[in-house]
């Protein structure tokens, strides 16, 4: 599924594959990926390949262009 991150809630968690997009940018959670909404992040669990471990990834939700 698509979701529109100014639609999601502080402390929603989405399990991948799905894709968050806002009018900056587009985040893609893969399967068996788990994406939490914070109040300022998108905090990303990937889980490895090879491992049962999971690898934190934070990403800002807000960015600016400048053209």
């Amino acid at each position: 599924p698509i979701y529109k991150l100014e639609d999601l809630a502080v402390g929603d968690v989405l399990n991948g594959p799905a894709m968050l997009a806002d009018g900056t940018q587009t985040i893609v959670v893969t399967p068996k990926a788990k994406a939490l909404i914070t109040e300022t992040h998108v905090v990303l669990d990937i889980e490895h390949e090879t491992k049962s471990e999971y690898v934190p990834l934070l990403f800002p939700i807000s960015a600016s262009c400048r053209f």
